[in-house]
């Protein structure tokens, strides 16, 4: 896949859209705010390599990230979505899809990140048809439920980077011998 535009999705609270340069303030305050667990925060520099990434990410590979905006607002509250990120994990996970998603404090605890998970899940499920996987700090509960209520099961623990996170996958899965 390459060079795809962005899809615009509709939910009855919220849009998700392509992001925009317009987005970097956001962003930073979205991946370097206390949502985000504290090795995962990015300074000013991180924040415009992802946001570039989430772009680049479509025209690559024909899926990425969303920008969520509540529609009545029009609101910038989290980012959800679907990227191949090549991680240093396990080599069960190469040929699989990782679905993220992280939300402003003030977007938590409303059913928002389960309905834009929903929207996405279902277009993956339509245009991509591969395996998915989500990767969660075991301290982040609301993740990890957020994660099972989608049908996200846990598949094991791994080490990335300089700590151990969890893994789930979504589907049939049978852990490797």
């Amino acid at each position: 896949m390459s060079s795809a535009i962005t899809p615009v999705i509709i939910t009855p609270n919220l849009r998700l859209r392509a992001f925009t340069a317009d987005d970097f303030a956001a962003c930073q305050r979205l991946w370097a705010g206390e949502q985000v667990a504290e090795a995962r925060r990015l300074n000013a520099e991180q924040v415009w390599s992802k946001l570039l990434r989430h772009l680049g990410h479509w025209q690559l590979m024909g899926y990425g990230y969303w920008a969520l905006e509540v529609r009545s607002s029009g609101q910038f509250i989290g980012s959800v979505g679907l990227a191949y990120n090549r991680r240093d994990l396990p080599a069960h996970y190469a040929d699989l899809v990782e679905a993220g998603w992280t939300l402003l404090p003030e977007a938590q605890g409303k059913g928002y990140a389960t309905e834009a998970a929903r929207a996405v899940l279902a277009w993956a499920d339509q245009q991509l048809q591969a395996g998915l996987f989500c990767i969660i700090d075991p301290d982040n509960l609301r993740s990890q439920a957020l994660a099972k209520k989608l049908g996200f099961h846990f598949a094991e623990v791994a080490a990335y980077g300089h700590k151990a996170v969890w893994l789930y996958r979504r589907g049939e899965y049978r852990q490797p011998d």
